[in-house]
């Protein structure tokens, strides 16, 4: 007679453990048979969101079907004022560029007309400073006060 070893009072515990484990399943599936599972707010929040989704889904696949017959290469009105739109704005560009391009060569500092009047203007202010201080300088030492007579 063999003698009972360690490992096979291992596996005899186990395998009662699972018969216990599939008892209280077995059990438990019987006492559910009788509930009776109503709608709650989960369940209706979940039904309304897949509603929703299949309801979009739907509309994507009829959009689709209605829209084969679509033929895209032929042009229309929204077309062409898009084209238009698009080429006025290019011709804005191109004129900025042409400006930029034109200015780019633009002297700056060459005198011009107005520029040559203002700068005269000046100096003549300038003069006319000049001598009115020389005027000033030179008077200092006469006195107005004094009565001159001959």
């Amino acid at each position: 007679m063999a003698v009972p070893s360690f490992e096979t009072d291992i596996r005899k515990e186990q395998h009662q453990r699972d018969q216990g484990y599939k008892a209280t399943a077995r059990e438990t599936r019987e006492g559910l048979k009788d509930i009776l599972i109503t709608e709650t707010a989960e369940s209706a929040s979940r039904k309304e969101h897949f509603d929703r989704d299949n309801q979009w889904k739907e509309t994507g696949r009829t959009t689709r079907s209605n829209l084969k017959d679509v033929n895209m290469a032929v042009p229309s009105f929204e077309t062409d004022v898009r084209k238009e739109q698009h080429t006025r704005d290019q011709g804005y560009k191109a004129t900025q560029r042409d400006t930029r391009d034109n200015l780019r060569h633009y002297d700056d500092t060459a005198e011009d007309v107005i520029t040559s009047v203002r700068k005269d203007q000046h100096m003549r202010e300038q003069g006319a400073k000049a001598t009115a201080k020389q005027t000033k300088d030179s008077l200092k030492d006469v006195n107005m006060a004094a009565a001159v007579f001959m």
